[in-house]
């Protein structure tokens, strides 16, 4: 986790936009939430997967 969440930062202090994405056990979900916060999703069912990153993608856009 340490390192994940150390890379993250490093990655957000360059200006890169960083989405964690979770597709897994809900018991390991509050430390992906604790490592990319906002940025995150978790998709209970893989068919899911791409309206749920087009939305965070869709959003990031919109901001710049």
């Amino acid at each position: 986790m340490k390192d994940t969440a150390s890379e993250v930062r490093r990655a957000r202090n360059q200006g890169i936009f960083v989405i964690g994405i979770f597709v897994g056990n809900e018991e390991e979900l509050s430390v992906e939430k604790r490592i990319y916060g906002k940025d995150f999703a978790y998709i209970r069912n893989i068919s899911n997967f791409s309206r749920m990153v087009g939305t965070f993608l869709r959003r990031q856009i919109d901001m710049e």
